[in-house]
This record gives C-alpha cells, sequence and structure tokens, in this order.
C-alpha cells in the first residue's frame, strides 16, 4: 500500500527458503536505496556492513513498530506504525527500533517478513509468532503474525502481545 500511495517506506523482499529454512535473503528500502542481506550462518549486513550486536532496552524504554492497531497500551515507551513488516524487521535488526509486532487481524503473507526475519536471526534477534514458535512457513494458510526482539526483550513483548490479543486468539 505504501508504494501506490507515494509513501517513501517501502521495500523489495526476497528470501530463498529451502528444506524449509531461510537460505539467503535481500531487503532492498526503496525509500533510501539501503540494502540489507543476509545468509544463514553468515550473518547479516547492511550495505556491505556486518550488522553489530546492538544494545539492549528495557520494555518500558523500548520503541516498538506494529502492523495493525495495538488493542491498548502494550508498557513500551513508543510505538511507530509503517508500513513495510520487512523493513521494520530490518529496522529492529539493525537497531533503530526495539520490536515488531503484527497485531493485523488478517496476517501477514510470509512473502511480506521472511526476508526480514532471516535478517533479523543472523543479526542476533528473534523473530517468532505471538506465542513463541517458529514463523517460516512458505504456505499462506498456514500464516501466523510476526513477533520480533532482542532475546532480552522478547519474553516481556511476547507477555504483552498475549495479554492485548488475549481476546482474539486467531491473531496468534
Amino acid at each position: 500500500t505504501n508504494a501506490s500511495r507515494g509513501i517513501r517506506y517501502f521495500a523489495t523482499s526476497i528470501c530463498v527458503v529451502e528444506g524449509g529454512v531461510p537460505a539467503a535473503a535481500v531487503v532492498h528500502d526503496h525509500g533510501n536505496g539501503e540494502r540489507f542481506e543476509a545468509v544463514n550462518g553468515g550473518g547479516a549486513y547492511l550495505d556491505g556492513t556486518r550488522l553489530a550486536r546492538r544494545e539492549e532496552r528495557s520494555l518500558p524504554s523500548a520503541v516498538v513498530a506494529v502492523n495493525g492497531q495495538a488493542p491498548g497500551p502494550g508498557g513500551w515507551a513508543q510505538v511507530r506504525t509503517l508500513g513495510a513488516a520487512a523493513l521494520e524487521l530490518c529496522g529492529v535488526a539493525d537497531g533503530r527500533l526495539d520490536a515488531y509486532i503484527d497485531f493485523s487481524a488478517s496476517g501477514l503473507g510470509s512473502w511480506d517478513y521472511l526476508g526480514g526475519l532471516l535478517v533479523c536471526r543472523e543479526a542476533g534477534v528473534d523473530v517468532v509468532d505471538g506465542t513463541g514458535r517458529d514463523l517460516v512457513t512458505i504456505e499462506h494458510s498456514a500464516r501466523r503474525a510476526p513477533v520480533a526482539a532482542t532475546p532480552q526483550l522478547l519474553k516481556d513483548i511476547l507477555d504483552a502481545y498475549v495479554r492485548l490479543t488475549s481476546t482474539n486468539d486467531n491473531r496468534r
């Protein structure tokens, strides 16, 4: 939607999945020309520079990107709703954002997030569904809401997600 409306926050995101495992990914930000790349077991890169370990933040100081609308306050400092899941995940990977949560009722397609998922994982960021399960699927009917955060922050983010979505189990 961002691209079709002239909002310069959109990406091309490609992820090669072999045997059910993300093998390689490229996420190109068309707004600023940045390119994120990752290879399974080979690290994550932004414009050729390896993404370094990032500062860990606690939930009360976290900046969290969301897709959809959070059903209530999550306990984090600030929210960003930017509208490009792959880029938002890459933002968590490089430290611009502290976490990402998909609150959309219909769920994202795997093509929306798998590129960003591999970039995150290779940068030391966990990406799971709302109950902490692995998220890799290429079957559209099996899609689930992605949640991403650094290992230290993930439990608090998942607790907030479950609390906020407890009345709508189909989001998990």
